[in-house]
This record gives C-alpha cells, structure tokens and sequence, in this order.
C-alpha cells in the first residue's frame, strides 16, 4: 500500500477539528435534550414523561435562531411582498409537516432510553 501524504494544511485542520466539534454536540445533543426537558418537566411540577419540557425547549431554540438570523442577516429583512409571504407560509408549511417527527423524537427521549431516538434519527438521515 503506497504510502498517501499526511496534508498539513491549516484550513484542513480547522476543517477537521470543525466537523469533530459538530459531532460532539449532535451527539450530546440527545442527553442535553433529555436532561432539559426533564428539568423544565420538574421546575413546572409536572409528571417525567410530559410533553411540555421537550416542545418548550424547541420553541426556544427556534426563537433564538429566528433573532440572531434577523439580526446577523439583516437584508433577508428587506424586499418581502405579499407573494413572497405566501410562498413562506407554503414552505413552512411543508417544513411543520417535516418537524412533527423531530418532535415526537424529542418528546420520545422522556419515554425511552437516549440510545433509540439517537440511532433512529441516525439511520434515517442516511437513507
């Protein structure tokens, strides 16, 4: 087996060292999921295995996203009109009827062990 040289290129690295950053956080990101959702179930004295802990922590985090895209994109504020609005409550639509499924995988983390959304969630965002 020949012998493949070893690139040493900064951005490379940086690239690498991204992509494992990434990963860590999505796979934490099921045990965060999981605690958090327990803790906002606890905070409003609710039974483990409800709904609103996992359906409040992602309303927050779309929140969020939706503040600091309005404030780090601010031309995506400029030019809407009537059309283009229609065509956004359409897409967002379709983008509901999608999301229903990372829902119910996160009300699923109060229910089952961390380990079965995490591979679901995997195999089907390969296939």
């Amino acid at each position: 087996m020949a012998d493949l040289p070893i690139n040493s290129n900064e951005s490379d690295r940086k690239a690498a060292l991204a992509l494992v950053a990434a990963t860590l956080f999505w796979g934490f990101g099921f045990t965060w999921a999981k605690i958090g959702g327990e803790s906002v179930n606890a905070a409003m004295n609710l039974p483990n295995g409800a709904y609103v802990g996992p359906i409040f922590l992602l309303a927050w985090r779309f929140a969020i996203a939706s503040v600091l895209w309005a404030i780090l994109f601010r031309d995506a504020r400029t030019g809407w009109t009537l059309a283009s609005v229609r065509r956004g409550i359409i897409l967002g639509v379709f983008m509901y009827l999608r999301f229903r499924r990372g829902a119910w995988q996160r009300i699923r983390l109060e229910a089952e062990p961390i380990s079965q959304p995490a591979i679901e969630s995997a195999t089907v965002a390969a296939s």
